[in-house]
């Protein structure tokens, strides 16, 4: 493949970094990646080499900043720069993400997937109309992505106070399980959010039961989804904490 990518695309900077990548020397590739040349390279090259764990966050949008300005609007580019901040803790980094996400829209806005991006940073950030608003966008542009459908009745079946809808919790719930075949246990999970949140509580358990039903839903989320289904039997419905602290999304696996 060296040999190829040499031949295709002779470049000596371009070269040591492959080199070093393919033998896996992370010292070499981060003193690559601080050279002056890291701010010359093609775009996808500068996406790539941005990325690369050897590489700093801050050096990384260093150089995908100077690739940008040689190919503004590039849809990779942005979506990496959105993807450069921290995400184990989603509010550390939020208007960073919402900023290059939002570009990414304003320059590509019929792409499924900078919606989604942008819902999920202006959820960790707290804008839960904006969230919903780029949810609903992704869902026009593309009705039959069951992972919006799934996020977006989440947040409307266990958001704070003036975002949920019960009722369209369970519209978006439905077609999320029926474009999954009823396959996903997660889904499943949301139906009964959304079912509990619309008051038809014994939709709720029946729909709880199910997901509890899949072996490695239950080994791996049996005590919280244990906590719902104990909820709904005493007719009350469930709300995320995540929602209510305004602090970070809600766990990742809600949305995707």
């Amino acid at each position: 493949m060296r040999a190829v990518l040499r031949a295709a695309d002779p470049d000596p900077y371009r070269d040591a970094v492959r080199d070093a990548v393919a033998g896996q020397v992370r010292a070499r590739i981060a003193e690559l990646a601080g050279r002056p040349d890291a701010l010359v390279q093609p775009p996808e090259f500068a996406a790539a080499l941005g990325q690369h764990p050897a590489v700093t966050g801050e050096r990384e949008r260093v150089i995908l900043g100077a690739a940008l300005r040689s190919r503004p609007g590039d849809l990779s580019l942005l979506m990496t720069l959105g993807y450069s901040y921290p995400l184990k803790n989603l509010r550390d980094g939020a208007d960073e993400r919402v900023r290059w996400f939002q570009a990414a829209v304003a320059a590509h806005p019929r792409n499924l997937v900078a919606y989604n991006n942008l819902g999920n940073a202006l959820l960790a950030k707290g804008d839960f109309d904006g969230a919903i608003a780029s949810y609903r966008e992704a869902v026009r542009l593309d009705p039959m992505n069951a992972n919006t459908h799934n996020a977006l009745a989440w947040l409307l079946a266990t958001g704070p106070d003036g975002v949920r809808d019960g009722r369209r919790a369970v519209e978006y719930a439905i077609q999320a399980c029926e474009l999954s075949k009823w396959k996903k246990p997660y889904f499943l999970d949301t139906l009964a959010a959304a079912y509990a949140e619309a008051g038809d509580f014994d939709k709720a358990m029946e729909y709880q039961k199910k997901a509890l039903s899949f072996p490695d839903f239950e080994k791996k989320y049996e005590a919280e989804a244990r906590r719902r289904l104990d909820l709904y039997a005493k007719k009350t419905p469930y709300r995320d904490p995540a929602y209510a602290r305004r602090e970070v999304a809600p766990p990742p696996r809600r949305l995707w």
